[in-house]
This record gives structure tokens, sequence and C-alpha cells, in this order.
């Protein structure tokens, strides 16, 4: 698959996502993730499609994978703002995923990781005032 068709079938893949034809986004987005399977977006995508179908064992599948293909050691500044960011919507997601399979510890265990994360995040900004 080209690059430029996997980007407009990703687009297209959100739009079935926002109009939830969810049949349509999940044969789009397993295409995508069979196609590029270490391309964190195209699984997160999949993991959304598989919330929206009310399927949460294979959406937690999933975000665990974009957790193991992301790792978050980086600074959080500049990119690594972006990466607390990205990892903060997986844990949201698999969060409410765990919830809803009745794993309330599991669900508590991303929630503190996303405070933690971004507690870490605000400590490691660079604050500049004007002089």
């Amino acid at each position: 698959m080209h690059d430029l068709n996997s980007v407009r079938l990703k687009f297209l893949a959100g739009c079935y996502i926002h109009c939830q034809e969810w049949s349509k986004a999940l044969a789009i987005a397993n295409l995508l993730v069979q196609s590029y399977p270490n391309d964190y977006s195209y699984r997160l995508q999949r993991a959304q499609v598989y919330a929206g179908l009310n399927q949460p064992q294979k959406a937690i599948a999933d975000l665990s994978q974009c957790l193991q293909l992301k790792k978050y050691m980086i600074k959080n500044t500049g990119i690594g703002a972006l990466a607390v960011l990205e990892e903060r919507d997986v844990r949201l997601l698999r969060a409410s995923m765990y919830d809803k399979i009745g794993q309330k510890d599991l669900a508590q265990k991303d929630r503190t990781a996303i405070k933690e994360a971004s507690d870490r995040s605000y400590k490691e900004t660079v604050f500049r005032s004007a002089q």
C-alpha cells in the first residue's frame, strides 16, 4: 500500500468513526493495521472502532500494543510533551474499556499513570518570563 493511500484511508476511517459507521471503519482499520502492524496511530484508530463496537477486550489489546509501540521515556518538552498527550489518550480509552469489563483496579492504574505523567510533564516544563 502506498503511504498517501494509507493517509487517505485513515482519514476515511475517521469519517466513518465520526458517523458511527463501525463496520466500514473496522474494515479500513484492519487493512491499515495489517499493512502497518507497528504503526501506533492505525492501531489506536482501530481501538477506537472496537470501543464504538462495544468490544472492550479487542480495544484493550490494541491500546496495550500502542503503549508497547511508543516508549514514553522522552523528556516532556517539545515532542516529548506530545508523547505525554498521546499516552494520555491511549490510557483514558483503555481505562474506560477496563471499566466496561469490570476491571476497576486496572482502570485505576491507567488513571494514576496519566496523573503521574502530567505531573512529571508540568515539573519538566521550562517556564520563561519576560525580562
